[in-house]
């Protein structure tokens, strides 16, 4: 008795998804029937030609990419440079004063990035691109506190 009252309770997500993948599919179907159609009318020997052309084009064009790639000269790191914002207060703390404990979570920031950037580049590319001189700022302080200890 109990059976007849039960829904099948679908997440409403999963059915938008089914409803958006649902109408994509009806439009890549009938964009594929109209190119069918004008394929229909070309010739057997103009398609030939078109892909004799077509992998030509972009044959050359990969050959291209491909050359310059290991013909570029430029292969130095740009840093910019990072500046102190006038807000900044004038009586804060100098580099001398960082403590042990600020040192050890760098480290670990440190180490978490680089664990990002070899397990999960999304995320690290994300965080990167969001704070564009962080890995640099890291990088100063690593060369003037070096991280020895452990």
């Amino acid at each position: 008795m109990m059976k007849f009252f039960k829904r099948n309770k679908q997440p409403l997500a999963n059915k938008a998804i089914d409803k958006i993948s649902g109408v994509i599919n009806g439009k890549a179907k009938q964009l594929a029937t109209y190119l069918n159609s004008k394929a229909a009318r070309i010739s057997r020997r103009n398609m030939k030609l078109l892909l004799v052309v077509f992998c030509i084009y972009w044959g050359g064009y990969s050959l291209y990419v491909g050359v310059k790639a290991f013909r570029h000269q430029d292969n130095d790191i740009h840093v910019t440079a990072i500046s102190v914002p006038k807000q900044v207060n004038n009586d804060a703390p100098a580099p001398d004063t960082v403590t042990l404990n600020a040192l050890k979570r760098i480290k670990a920031f440190k180490k978490y990035m680089d664990s990002l950037q070899a397990h999960d580049i999304a995320t690290y590319n994300r965080i990167t691109l969001q704070r564009p001189g962080l890995m640099d700022s890291i990088a100063v302080i690593e060369r003037y506190y070096p991280f020895n200890a452990k």
